[in-house]
């Protein structure tokens, strides 16, 4: 909710000092950091010291199903015992087909995420120009408005000017940290953030 990243080399430590075992949750990042789309774990460098890298093929990569990357033995471990796994259907050969296919776009076109990133950054800034408290260091740009009546009055306003954008209240956010949550799409070009930018400036 924040599109932040999380400091991984800091819980990296801390697993360690410990001996447990660390998670990363790439749904958000997969496909959209580093030149191979790895995600937050490979931009930190911690491939090696991350023991179950999870994520999703349904965001950036706009297929079906998700992921768990683990060892060998992990894996069977979780095969055996996650009872959701268990009782449920594989995936349609189609559905498996078209996420390969994205794997192989996200090999060949890493120009996507640069541009991605890029305009996400661009819309932040714009929004931070105009006054907005915004955060993240990501596509996702949360902009914080405090009050849940006023998150839900923005929203609408923005529904009227054609844009699909929803407020977050608590309990899924802080109590007077209602925001509305952005998330930039490699389709959305410079002009139509800008466009965006100035339809909020008016709101």
């Amino acid at each position: 909710m924040d599109g932040d990243i999380a400091p991984l080399h800091p819980i990296a430590t801390l697993k360690e000092k410990h001996g447990c075992m660390l998670m990363a949750d790439e749904a958000h990042a997969t496909g959209v950091f580093v030149e191979n789309g790895g995600g937050i774990t490979e931009l930190k460098g911690l491939s090696g010291a991350v023991d179950i890298i999870m994520g999703t093929f349904s965001k950036a990569l706009g297929g079906f199903g998700s992921y768990a990357a683990t060892s060998r033995m992990v894996r069977d471990y979780l095969v055996n015992t996650c009872r959701s796994f268990i009782y449920s259907t594989a995936l349609p050969p189609a559905v498996i087909a078209a996420d390969l296919a994205a794997l192989e776009v996200l090999e060949s076109e890493p120009h996507r995420r640069r541009e991605l990133l890029a305009n996400a950054s661009h819309l932040r800034q714009r929004l931070a120009d105009i006054g907005l408290c915004v955060k993240g260091e990501s596509q996702i740009i949360p902009v914080i408005v405090g009050e849940n009546e006023e998150a839900v009055r923005m929203s609408m306003s923005l529904r009227e000017k054609g844009y699909w954008v929803t407020p977050v209240r608590p309990p899924t956010v802080p109590k007077g940290e209602a925001r509305l949550r952005l998330s930039v799409t490699f389709d959305q070009s410079r002009e139509v953030l800008d466009r965006f930018a100035d339809d909020v400036a008016c709101l």
